[in-house]
């Protein structure tokens, strides 16, 4: 798989690391140093972006993997007074274990599912959702 990393610190690293003895690959990462690095046609190199930065620029990171169309897990801190602001996109009808996983995430930071989470449907006869969807 390849791996985007937003936040290439002690978590970024530590990341970096298991990911590579697991067979990963790391296509980019991104620290306060190169963030110009940070854009469209970089991150859409990734399978997957895993963002670890601050209360100060999760959201607006979050934020871009997710308009860019690139799935992205974040174990960033103290930005959930921005939650409102966020939706989970989950694909319509996705693994049983997947649905599980979002919804025991959005409960136990104290929130409903039925507002937090939004299902996408794929436009008939496409394998993938689109993001203006």
């Amino acid at each position: 798989m390849k791996i985007a990393l937003i936040g290439y610190g002690k978590m970024g690293k530590a990341i970096e690391e298991i990911a590579i003895a697991k067979g990963h690959e790391i296509v980019l990462k991104i620290d306060v140093s190169n963030t110009s690095d940070f854009t469209k046609e970089n991150i859409q190199k990734a399978h997957v972006a895993i963002e670890f930065t601050g209360p100060h620029t999760a959201f607006e990171n979050i934020t871009k993997c997710i308009e860019w169309g690139v799935p992205v897990i974040s174990g960033s801190t103290g930005w959930l007074d921005q939650f409102e602001k966020a939706k989970i996109l989950c694909e319509e009808k996705a693994f049983p274990s997947d649905q599980y996983m979002l919804q025991s995430q959005v409960k136990f930071h104290g929130f409903d599912p039925k507002d937090a989470i939004v299902e996408i449907k794929r436009r008939d006869g496409e394998l993938t959702t689109r993001v203006e969807d």
